[in-house]
């Protein structure tokens, strides 16, 4: 299960501690958090001398915006090769182990990408 994501308020907590001059780990203990979570979070959004608690929660937010498209519908012709193989009464995850090692039992030229 993924762990779930930081809040605002958790990332505000954050900034303050930086500016405390806290480590990640006593960031991380009032957060009650991991401390290579809090260690992530600064790193990924300009380190401890740019963070910005503001800057982080847009990024997230704009990370885990939907609707995304999905890879079917932005590769016709992978989307044709999985059509074909389910009607053939292929199993699914068979067609999905088989594109992943990219040994895929048709003339189709698809990759998984």
């Amino acid at each position: 299960m993924p762990a779930r994501p930081l809040t605002a308020p958790e990332r505000e907590e954050i900034r303050a501690g930086i500016e405390r001059g806290e480590t990640d780990s006593e960031i991380a203990l009032r957060l009650d958090r991991h401390r290579t979570t809090i260690n992530a979070e600064i790193n990924r959004n300009s380190g401890r001398h740019g963070y910005s608690a503001v800057a982080a929660q847009a990024r997230a937010d704009a990370a885990r915006a939907r609707p995304k498209r999905a890879k079917l519908e932005a590769d016709p012709v992978l989307a044709a090769h999985v059509t074909e193989r389910l009607e053939a009464k292929d199993s699914p995850m068979t067609i999905s182990v088989e594109l992943a090692r990219g040994t895929a039992s048709s003339s189709d030229q698809c990759t998984v990408r």
